[in-house]
């Protein structure tokens, strides 16, 4: 489920030194029953560049990062 609730504002809004993204989530299935169980989410750049791009544009190599956004 994604949230949709003011919370996550700062999220969607960009914020000057943070690239614009694109989001996606992924469902993961159980064969067997057909049933989706969970999603992954898969980020990438203005030009589809992948996550590992979009993570250095935000944190500086050498530096810890904490990314969250409250649901």
């Amino acid at each position: 489920m994604v949230p949709d609730s003011a919370a996550c504002h700062s999220c969607r809004s960009p914020q000057q030194g943070i690239p614009a993204i694109a989001m996606a989530f992924q469902p993961i299935v159980h064969l067997p029953s057909r049933e989706i169980y969970a999603y992954e989410a898969l980020v990438r750049g203005p030009q589809g560049q992948p996550a590992a791009w979009v993570f250095e544009q935000i944190s500086p190599k050498g530096t810890t990062t904490s990314i969250s956004c409250a649901a």
